[in-house]
């Protein structure tokens, strides 16, 4: 891996895989709690894969205010 970007995009991965595998077991085993820990690692997986795009919007806006 040669870029940072990839890092977090392996990282969301991995956080969508355990969330997938917390949903299915949450299922299987008819438990909620897994269910909800999938659905919150499914959250966080989102969260972690638009990092890179929230820091692009937030530079922008520095940049513009400081512009002004």
């Amino acid at each position: 891996m040669k870029h940072p970007i990839q890092f977090i995009m392996l990282c969301a991965g991995g956080c969508i895989a355990t969330a997938t595998v917390l949903f299915l077991s949450g299922i299987v085993a008819d438990k909620p709690i897994l269910k909800a820990f999938g659905c919150w690692f499914a959250i966080a997986a989102f969260g972690i894969a638009s990092l890179p795009l929230l820091t692009v919007l937030v530079m922008l806006l520095v940049e513009k205010l400081r512009r002004k």
